[in-house]
């Protein structure tokens, strides 16, 4: 905050304020924040209480969203989400990933900085399900809070796609087949017109022999 200013919205227990609430349009990232804690007119004297907050440190992102999980080579796979909206900028954000299978327990894979995410499988098993969750890393801020775990993204093996085969070689298939029917056909006039002329001359020869 660049100015001095009382709380407009007080948190109440039995009665009285024991918190604050900021607008996120109020706070400034990486900025510090002083807090006085002080009585009010007509109540008991209270010592003033002076904090203070470097919001970084005490700052919960939201949790990385469109999770995915893609198979990128036979048996590599890849899995990509997208950082949390928010003001804490992706670079300053670092991410856990855990995994769980038929065993329902969860498991870590890794904490990194980037995005993506590769790892070897020949299959995954049935249950394979991943999720991740964000914080701000120690390049940014000294400390920070984890952010909720983001959806679960689940690995479902999809139906083989059918290879269309290559437009080539069905070409010079029919081609061939073409050809091999013409000479089929060729040779059956062939030999049908062969038979005819045997029969005529066969046939005439019976009547030399009769006559």
């Amino acid at each position: 905050m660049s100015e001095k200013k009382t709380c407009d919205h007080y948190l109440k227990t039995n009665g009285k304020n024991t918190g604050c609430t900021f607008g996120r349009q109020e706070l400034q990232l990486f900025s510090n924040l002083f807090v006085c804690v002080t009585g009010i007119p007509g109540m008991d004297p209270i010592r003033p209480s002076y904090f203070t907050f470097q919001l970084q440190n005490i700052g919960k992102p939201g949790p990385p969203e469109d999770v995915n999980i893609s198979k990128s080579q036979v048996a590599e796979f890849t899995l990509d989400w997208t950082p949390p909206k928010g003001k804490i900028p992706a670079r300053c954000l670092e991410y856990e990933i855990e995994y769980k299978d038929q065993t329902d327990t969860w498991k870590t894979i890794a904490e990194q900085r980037e995005s993506t995410h590769s790892f070897n499988m020949s299959a995954p098993l049935p249950g394979f399900c991943v999720r991740i969750r964000s914080k701000t890393n120690r390049y940014c801020a000294d400390d920070g809070y984890w952010s909720d775990w983001s959806s679960e993204s689940c690995w479902e093996e999809s139906s083989p796609i059918p290879e269309i085969p290559n437009m080539k070689w069905v070409y010079c298939i029919g081609v061939l087949a073409a050809v091999l029917l013409g000479f089929f056909v060729i040779a059956m006039l062939y030999v049908l017109r062969k038979k005819r002329h045997w029969s005529e001359k066969l046939h005439h020869k019976a009547k030399e022999i009769v006559y």
